[in-house]
């Protein structure tokens, strides 16, 4: 059998709120549990099937997002922090004060 694919080291684990469960869908699965359960000799490593689907098995692998829309969300929110402290540091060292100073002379002039 002659097959086009690449080689993928294990997935990476997602974050998961308690113990992995055991069963036949789990959200952390590694190669050495899958190997210890089914008492088969595995390679540290996935082989990803890559050329047409002529066998009838199916390929569709996700692509992962690599979007950019999330970066966006960031850049907006670190501009309007940015946005922020700029603003405070315009009312603080020099609108406040100009105004403290103008009522001061407002009331000496009373």
């Amino acid at each position: 059998v002659h097959i086009n694919a690449r080689i993928a080291l294990t997935p990476g684990k997602v974050f998961e709120l308690g113990k992995n469960a055991k069963g036949p869908i789990r959200q952390n699965l590694t190669i050495e549990e899958l190997a210890r359960e089914t008492s088969l000799k595995l390679l540290p490593f996935l082989v990803i099937q890559t050329d047409a689907a002529s066998d009838g098995l199916l390929r569709n692998w996700p692509a992962p997002n690599l979007g950019v829309d999330k970066h966006y969300c960031y850049a907006f929110q670190w501009f309007s922090l940015v946005c922020l402290v700029l603003g405070l540091t315009v009312w603080f060292s020099w609108l406040r004060p100009y105004f403290k100073a103008r009522a001061a002379k407002e009331e000496t002039k009373k």
